[in-house]
């Protein structure tokens, strides 16, 4: 093990890397050292199984996040004896989490002038380095005046930023108009006059006061006709690759350089990576340097190739440990190494990536698996086209295997391209802002007008009635072009979904699965045959069924309901004998012949929102709901359901265990429950989201974007947290409501609390229906917060009851 003076201390570390760049489980030992990983959903690959603890978050930028998140392992282990981040883009957030632990590790203050790009520029100034003429600008005019002293092009670049991101080149004073970098008075950038020479990076190690550990020299490799040199170009769409030097001469002008910057840019011990120009003269100039490993695949082959790990070097480092490590010799191999970017923006689904392994070729490469779909993400080496690491005798002879590597590989790769059938404009946005292409079906003039702005194809089917013609829609487009995922959040749109997706082999819940949970009596029947929630049922097809199911009961009221539908479609109550003519009729009516028909369940209801990802329930929130005065009809719904803590573990358990009976694997899902003395049963479940703006509700008190993680999960460019947030404060929804016919007057407070959103849909010559499902409350909602569920119900009630819907009767 690398470090060895922990002990059993708590130690956090930050990981956003899927690939190995780092072998955590060897630098520590796990089993004695009490390690918490704080980590993205693609990085937990890389977590080793003897982690103590493992936090997930989406975005590990976010200091407040991860501070949040890392609060239970605190409470649980005790404050952290040091804070690891290898990835230069963590190093903020780890250095204020050691300010405020007192950890091992550097400050804000010991990086400062390695992540700001200015202060680093000075810095390396004043070791007597030459540096590029510089200068930090807030408008466009002080970028021409700097050019008019430099010449054209310039360079410009954020003064944070790793892997040439935020770095532009202007050649003219009609590119700085165009310049796409934000900047101003209180965000200025760095301009620097360009150098048009070859670039080099020196990756090592300074073991302090000056001792230089092992360190190479490479060269980067730009393909002929490069837009720039250096790793700009990968920015620009094109390999980059670089090789070891093997001159001696060179190399001795590199150490004259090492030996005066390194130590005077920090005395201390460090791991840097170092980038120069070489002018025609064989000076080196300094460009950028960062206190951390080589990005890409410098570690590995430094692993491969010297038995050098400089990750481990880095990792010892910041736990206070100096690594025992020795410079190389002479004798040492070349290596080098290849990036090849994407073929069009992330995200994008690999269709071709040809292996270029060979005896002639790179060593070891990391490709995109067909199919496999690349994430967007901003200043990383991982997600890209692929990776090549080289090994040979000579510069030469490996610079001749980078760049025929570069010629010949092949990558081809596709927009992703998804389905949605229905739902609510806010999936579509998500879908936006992914990055996919959209093609919407949807029920002509039930869908959001902003649609056609989000969508590449709208194709307007009715989905209640023209199931099949949905599916054909769908089965057209993915000829011409084909689907990643057909994704859904509507009724209707669920059993087309699975069928396309089962039919492409796309993935996501399977046909049985959404079967099973859409026809109530399968479900049922599931239920059976894994001994949950019993409840007493029966199919039935005639009105002397029905009477018979009555009968049997024995005095318990029978309630009767579609076998496919929502929304309390169709909901009927039958007491006693007299009222089963009435409920046949109404179902004869509704064209049905058959319905289930099941025990009434006496007791409160509330619905689970949990989301699923490979085959693993979360429940998010549970829901509390309010019928109205007559019928199955919802009027309302508040998170978090007002139970005790058991009565809601009996509600989750249950859930769960019905969501694995019927196989689903992944998905938000909406399971209904009631409260009945003998302990909770299912009402009915759908892999869907609640309606009722159910969603917005759990986004409130849970900070759970169920609507986006929908769409971004399954596709793998967003990161699943099992642990949602615990409930902060409450929300609720109330619909408004009237007497049937219709409206002649509307009256509303003019101003609101900041905490309640209303939305009047009713106005004079709405035709306001019996309430007889979902769809007939047609007046309008109401959406309050509070400091709890029962706070934001009262502010609902309190609106509604000073809003006035008066109608005439027809």
């Amino acid at each position: 093990m690398a470090v060895k003076s922990l002990g059993d201390a708590h130690v956090v570390v930050l990981n956003r890397w899927r690939d190995s760049f780092a072998e955590y489980a060897r630098y520590l030992d796990h089993d004695i050292a009490r390690v918490t990983y704080v980590t993205t959903d693609a990085g937990q690959a890389a977590v080793p199984a003897t982690a103590r603890e493992v936090v997930v978050v989406e975005d590990l930028l976010d200091h407040a996040a991860v501070r949040a998140a890392l609060e239970p392992a605190v409470r649980a282990h005790g404050r952290p004896e040091a804070v690891v981040a290898l990835q230069e883009s963590d190093f903020a957030v780890a250095a204020a989490l050691r300010e405020e632990f007192s950890s091992r590790g550097r400050k804000a203050a010991d990086l400062h002038h390695f992540l700001d790009k200015h202060a680093m520029l000075l810095a390396a100034q004043r070791t007597g380095v030459p540096v590029p003429r510089s200068a930090l600008v807030t408008d466009p005019a002080e970028i021409t005046g700097f050019a008019g002293e430099a010449g054209w092009p310039v360079v410009v670049k954020s003064l944070q930023g790793r892997a040439s991101t935020g770095v532009r080149r202007l050649d003219s004073a009609d590119a700085v108009a165009r310049l796409d970098l934000p900047f101003g008075s209180g965000h200025p950038l760095l301009v620097q006059e360009h150098l048009p020479h070859r670039v080099h990076h020196v990756d090592g190690v300074h073991l302090g006061g000056g001792v230089l550990g092992p360190w190479r020299l490479n060269a980067y490799v730009n393909v002929p006709g490069a837009a720039a040199l250096g790793p700009l170009a990968f920015a620009l769409g094109e390999p980059v690759g670089s090789v070891e030097a093997d001159d001696p001469a060179l190399l001795a002008e590199a150490e004259k350089f090492l030996r005066v910057l390194v130590p005077g840019m920090s005395a201390d011990p460090w791991v840097f990576h170092l980038e120069l120009f070489l002018t025609p003269d064989g000076e080196f100039v300094f460009l950028e340097v960062g206190c951390r490993p080589g990005g890409g695949e410098i570690p590995f082959v430094w692993r491969d190739v010297h038995g050098v790990d400089l990750m481990e070097c880095e990792f010892s480092l910041q736990c206070g440990e100096v690594p025992d490590i020795a410079p190389f010799g002479d004798d040492e191999p070349v290596a080098g190494c290849l990036h090849v970017p994407l073929d069009r923006p992330a995200p994008c689904r690999v269709v071709a990536a040809h292996s270029m392994v060979a005896a002639d070729g790179p060593y070891s490469e990391a490709i995109p698996a067909v199919g496999s779909i690349i994430p967007r993400t901003a200043g990383s080496y991982e997600f890209v086209g692929g990776r090549f690491r080289h090994r040979g005798t000579s510069t030469a002879e490996v610079e001749a295997r980078v760049r025929a590597t570069a010629a010949h590989y092949r990558l081809v790769t596709e927009p992703v391209r998804v389905a949605v059938i229905g739902g609510r404009v806010e999936m579509l946005e998500a879908a936006a802002d992914l990055g996919l292409d959209v093609t919407l079906v949807h029920s002509p003039g039930r869908y959001d007008p902003r649609s056609d702005e989000l969508c590449e194809k709208v194709f307007p089917v009715d989905l209640m009635a023209e199931p099949d013609r949905v599916v054909e829609c769908l089965r057209r487009e993915h000829a011409e072009r084909p689907f990643t995922r057909v994704l859904t959040l509507t009724e209707p749109g669920l059993l087309p979904a699975a069928l396309l997706n089962a039919e492409w082999g796309l993935g996501g819940n399977s046909v049985e699965t959404v079967r099973l949970l859409k026809d109530k009596a399968l479900m049922r029947d599931r239920l059976a045959e894994a001994g949950l929630s019993p409840v007493r049922y029966r199919t039935v097809r005639g009105a002397d069924e029905l009477a018979a199911f009555l009968h049997q009961l024995d005095g318990v009221p029978v309630v009767v309901k579609p076998l496919d539908s929502g929304g309390s479609d169709g909901v009927a109550l039958v007491v006693a004998p007299q009222d089963v003519p009435l409920a046949w009729r109404r179902v004869e009516e509704s064209g049905r012949t058959a319905v289930l028909a099941e025990e009434y369940l006496d007791g409160p209801e509330v619905s689970v929102e949990a989301f699923s990802h490979e085959g693993v329930h979360t429940v998010v929130a549970v829901t509390g709901k309010y019928l109205g005065t007559t019928g199955f009809v919802e009027v309302g719904h508040a998170v978090p359901a007002d139970l005790t803590d058991p009565v809601r573990r009996q509600v989750c358990e249950l859930t769960t265990a019905l969501l694995d009976a019927v196989g689903v694997v992944e998905g938000p899902t909406h399971t209904e429950v009631k409260l009945t003395r003998r302990g909770p049963r299912v009402v009915e479940s759908h892999t869907r989201v609640g309606g009722d703006f159910i969603p917005d509700l759990v986004r409130l008190v849970h900070g759970v974007d169920l609507l986006r993680l929908a769409v971004g999960v399954p596709l793998g460019l967003m990161a699943w947290r099992p642990q949602p947030r615990q409930a902060e404060g409450g929300a609720a929804v109330r619909f408004l409501l009237a007497d049937p016919g219709t409206v002649t007057e509307v009256t509303a407070p003019d101003a609101l609390d900041p905490a309640i959103s209303l939305t009047l849909t009713a106005k004079p010559g709405t035709e306001v229906p019996p309430l007889r499902w979902s769809d007939d409350r047609v007046c309008g909602h109401v959406i309050a917060t509070g400091a709890t569920a029962a706070d934001a119900v009262a502010r609902c009630v309190e609106t509604v009851s000073r809003i006035h819907i008066h109608t005439r009767a027809d």
